[in-house]
């Protein structure tokens, strides 16, 4: 699957996107495809462990994040902050600055390859952006 319809998939379908990023994130698991075997949390647990991780990830790569999501222009010249400033109130727009971000984000090495579809959605959907782009020189 290609990363659109990745995107696509994880934008329709909540559980695939909990499912794909709890074992391509937390298991480190390269396949997303293989099936769970025991313990899986609970929906409001994934939501907080996605939380914290978001958290550590910011605070281990603040300036990096801040450098990408802010100040690096993607490929309509927009910062992903300034698109998303834009967008964030129309969630059916949200995918096409998804695959942006992730196809640039490819390039700076934050997140592993074999999860960056997984991780971009989670950001974007999640409203992480609100949080980060807030600042007054982000996006601006």
């Amino acid at each position: 699957m290609n990363t659109e319809d990745k995107i696509t998939t994880y934008l329709a379908d909540e559980t695939k996107l909990y499912q794909d990023w709890y074992q391509l994130v937390i298991n480190n698991n390269q396949d997303s495809e293989l099936q769970p075997i025991g313990f899986f949390p609970s929906s409001e647990e994934l939501k907080a462990m996605v939380q914290k991780w978001w958290l550590q990830l910011y605070d281990k790569n603040r300036v990096l994040v801040k450098t990408l999501f802010c100040k690096t222009p993607l490929r309509n010249g927009e910062t992903a902050c300034t698109w998303w400033k834009r967008i964030r109130e129309f969630s059916h727009e949200s995918r096409d600055l998804i695959i942006a971000i992730t196809v640039d984000l490819a390039l700076a090495h934050l997140f592993h390859p074999s999860h960056i579809e997984v991780a971009v959605t989670m950001i974007v959907i999640n409203h992480q952006l609100d949080i980060l782009c807030e600042d007054e020189d982000c996006g601006q």
